[in-house]
């Protein structure tokens, strides 16, 4: 019988556990030779690939290449970071592999980032208010009647409504409770010629206490002065030209807030039926239009549950048809430009910018589609939840800002806009400046954490009264193009928009049982600025992916169509434009489809919009952008090293900002002696997240420059997102196409010098704000020898006049600076060797260089970087009186 001996069995383990040990060795060193040869490629990517870090030093490279290795590390288990997908309204969906598009995959981790960032501490709630409903509306009998509480107010009542004549609220006294509901039940029954605007405020005092009367416009308190600055006092000055009106208050107004009771009374909507038997005709499509105002793709999807619960509910019992898109590409990221396209189809001019401080050169023309609509009649209307007194939101989309006028003729103003516009009300737009004066905020955009009023959240008010006001006029037949613009989303942290996730759940629950009413649902962009930009580049996709939404009623297939209907289903997963969305409206109002604007003849669009299938092979490059933009598909930008060519494109972009600053400053004062006042010379010191994309002959290149803050400013790293234009046939020509502050940039307001845009400015925010003498020449070739790590070459080549080189291994970059007063200099630039070799300008070119000026001349940057590359350039100069 065979077998084996001890001694084999003994050579055999003996063997096997060489084998091991030979195995487990190999592994050790095959992990150190793939680690070692990883190290290798960053050694040499950070010696090649190099960029400025914040201290003007050079580091690897920490965008482009290198990010896609370390994804590829972490594919191999060699990070704990996660792997983050885009969300899906349904996540048992895909994406339509046949569709162009492919949304560019969010970062490594940067789903576990937002997820620290938004939901590590619990969503803000309005329990540091008290709740007191002194009065209700009830329904008694089938009218409204109105009942008030004797128990909350013992005295100094005062009930708050809009003055018709001016739009502001005014105060009156009541005596006592049956007084106030005297007062509100007169309201209720005012007919709709005679406007209540569906509320009213109530305030009172929870002891009896002395009244009195007191002549008063809005309080100014410590802090509003820090935060505005110099704008309050031209503020008060102009509030002292507006007439007076009466407010009934306590003796001591720092104690107003504590001792009073507070509410926001819903009054029930006004209908005007005069025209109703032209409309009850009317089998179209009501309109209900919702804007997010920063709200992305993604961050809807993690930051409102209910809200997509609500829906799914909605679409499951098979009360309505949800659609959710997954591809909409943002026009810009600003509000205007998206409101404008909406309403009226126009693509605002890059070439004629305007700040985001200042009033745009034209109004959005929404009168191009709901005059549409009124023709047809609808009735219109327009909700924000911003204060019209200030200068955003309605008055700046219609341009009818007049802060230096009274109030009245402010008033008259914006009734003479929103005529013209079609626009019929306002309604609860109107309670927003009471419900943040309570708040201590003049706009929602910084603050507070929740907008609350008597214990609850603005938006609750809104949502109520648009719910009911639709029901109303569901009732008795008349069809409505309603707007709403929500600004809840805008704050400096992005989780705000939490608030409203319930609100907003229970009004989709609430308008599901309509029938005839199509709500969409978007957002103009998403989040612009807050931490997840600091901690991602995941954020600057979702800036460009807003969310989009449709809520169609039940009955909808038999409005639209099949066809129609199909569309709107299909194009889930295409590439969509907001050009879509308003072709869409058009068609759906009662004059129908349009043609193709002969300005729209470039893009790739249909004259039915979104309820018409989009092509499954439309890119960016077919729909409008305003630039700076990104676009969301995959391949399309390419991210590139930061390395010393794209330092040349950065140094470009940057002497063209610092050229506008100078001539926005030298504009405004003509007899400085300088060219840089309170807004400082910007000195990048890093530059990063550079990407390429090729057109035609054409290179376009976006990157952020990284400039410090200014003094006590809230944040020590300013970001500018620039895009430059490289034409390759022509080899003497680069633009500044567009760029855009992505960091918080408002405190500037209050040091910047008059003339200059505050998007370009940074200065000191150190109170008391002084400025600096205007009529001093700087030595600028002693205080800005350097820019992103890289210091001058100075030559004074005439007495005061200095000339800066900076050079690298991939380009050329001249300044220079005139530091003598009275005489300017023309400058003439040329080359008499150019090889391999593209210009910001071309050649020869002059420029002009006043006394105190620094100016930014030109870059000359190597073309093929695998070939040499050669400059002799010359300067000549000309003094002149």
């Amino acid at each position: 019988m065979g077998g084996y001996s001890p001694s084999d069995i003994s050579m055999m383990r003996r063997r096997r556990l060489k084998q091991r040990i030979c195995n487990r060795a190999f592994l050790l060193e095959f992990t150190v030779l793939v680690l070692t040869i990883i190290l290798f490629i960053l050694l040499v990517e950070s010696y090649w690939e190099s960029s400025v870090s914040p201290s003007g030093k050079f580091s690897s490279s920490r965008f482009g290449s290198l990010r896609d290795k370390i994804q590829q590390l972490s594919l191999v288990g060699l990070s704990p970071n996660q792997a983050c997908k885009v969300p899906r309204f349904d996540p048992t969906t895909k994406p339509n592999p046949q569709v162009s598009c492919k949304r560019v995959k969010p970062l490594w981790n940067s789903c576990t980032i937002a997820n620290e960032i938004f939901f590590t501490t619990p969503t803000e709630t309005c329990s540091h208010q008290s709740t007191h409903d002194i009065c209700e509306i009830k329904d008694v009998k089938g009218k409204p009647t109105v009942k008030c509480s004797a128990s909350i107010c013992q005295s100094s009542i005062i009930l708050g409504t809009i003055d018709v004549s001016q739009g502001i609220l005014i105060w009156t006294k009541i005596t006592d409770v049956i007084d106030l509901e005297a007062h509100i039940q007169s309201l209720v029954a005012q007919p709709p010629e005679k406007p209540n605007f569906g509320f009213c405020f109530i305030k009172c005092s929870l002891e009896e206490e002395e009244e009195v009367v007191i002549e008063q416009k809005e309080e100014v308190d410590e802090e509003d002065r820090k935060e505005f600055g110099g704008m309050l006092a031209e503020m008060e000055e102009l509030e002292k030209q507006e007439d007076a009106y009466y407010v009934y208050q306590d003796s001591d107004a720092n104690i107003e807030d504590d001792t009073r009771v507070k509410q926001l009374l819903l009054l029930p909507p006004q209908i005007d039926t005069s025209d109703l038997p032209n409309t009850r005709r009317h089998s179209g499509v009501n309109i209900n239009v919702i804007l997010l105002d920063s709200v992305s793709h993604s961050h809807f999807l993690r930051s409102m549950p209910a809200t997509v619960q609500s829906l799914k509910k909605i679409q499951k019992d098979k009360m309505g048809h949800v659609f959710s898109y997954n591809l909409l590409q943002a026009l810009k990221g600003r509000t205007y430009e998206t409101e404008q396209a909406l309403f009226s189809g126009v693509i605002y001019n890059p070439k004629k910018p305007f700040g985001t401080q200042d009033m745009p050169p034209d109004p959005i023309h929404s009168e191009a589609l709901l005059k549409k609509y009124k023709r047809g009649g609808y009735e219109t209307l327009w909700t924000e939840d911003l204060c019209w007194t200030w200068e955003w939101g309605i008055v700046k989309n219609l341009v009818a800002h007049l802060p230096k006028e009274k109030t009245h003729a402010r008033w008259e103003k914006l009734q003479e806009a929103l005529r013209k516009a079609g626009i019929d009300r306002l309604d609860m737009t109107l309670s927003s400046c009471e419900v943040l004066k309570a708040n201590d905020h003049k706009d929602p955009f910084h603050g507070p954490n929740a907008i609350c009023y008597n214990g609850k959240y603005q938006h609750s008010y809104i949502l109520s009264y648009l719910a009911d006001l639709q029901k109303q006029l569901k009732k008795v037949g008349k069809p409505f193009f309603h707007y709403m613009e929500v600004n809840v989303a805008h704050d400096d942290y992005g989780r705000r928009v939490q608030t409203l996730d319930e609100d907003l759940a229970n009004y989709f629950q609430s308008i599901s049982t309509q029938e005839n009413m199509l709500t969409i649902l978007f957002a103009d962009h998403g989040n612009a600025y807050g931490k997840l930009f600091k901690k991602t580049d995941e954020a600057r996709i979702e800036m460009f992916h807003p969310v989009l939404t449709i809520l169609a009623s039940k009955n909808m297939p038999q409005l639209l169509g099949e066809k129609k209907m199909q569309a709107l289903a299909l194009n889930q997963d295409r590439l969509v434009s907001i050009l879509d969305v308003h072709y869409a409206l058009q068609t759906l109002s009662p004059g129908g489809s349009i043609a193709i604007a002969n300005e729209h003849a470039q893009y790739d669009v249909e004259p039915m919009g979104l309820l018409s299938p989009i092509d499954v092979n439309r890119t960016c490059n077919s729909i409008p952008r305003i630039q700076p933009n990104v676009c969301i598909c995959e391949a399309f930008d390419t991210y590139v090293a930061n390395d010393t060519k794209q330092m040349t494109v950065a140094e470009f972009a940057l002497g063209e900002i610092n050229n506008a600053i100078q001539s926005q400053f030298r504009t405004a004062h003509h007899d400085a002696e300088t060219g840089f006042g309170s807004c400082q010379r910007l000195v990048a010191t890093w530059f990063s997240n550079v990407q390429e994309s090729y057109h035609k002959d054409t290179i376009t290149t976006k990157l952020d420059i990284h400039v410090p803050g200014g003094k006590n400013a809230t944040q020590d790293d300013e970001v500018f997102f620039v895009i430059v234009q490289t034409f390759t046939s022509k080899p003497h020509l680069m633009s500044l196409l567009s760029y855009e502050r992505m960091s918080s940039y408002s405190q500037y307001e209050a040091c910047k010098d008059e003339g200059v845009n505050t998007k370009l400015c940074i200065c000191s925010v150190i109170q008391p704000i002084s400025r600096p003498d205007y009529n001093a020449i700087p030595s600028w070739h002693l205080e800005f020898p350097v820019a992103f790590g890289h210091k001058s070459t100075t030559q004074n080549v005439n007495n005061c006049l200095y000339i800066y080189e900076r050079r690298t291994t991939s380009g050329i970059t001249l300044e220079a600076s005139l530091e003598c007063a009275k005489n300017y200099f023309v400058l003439e630039v040329d080359a008499e060797i150019l090889t391999n070799v593209h210009t910001s300008l071309p050649l020869p070119s002059r420029v002009r260089v006043n006394p105190g000026d620094m100016v930014f001349l030109i870059v000359f940057m190597q073309n093929d970087q695998v070939l040499e590359w050669n400059v002799e350039y010359t300067i000549k100069y000309e003094q002149r009186v």
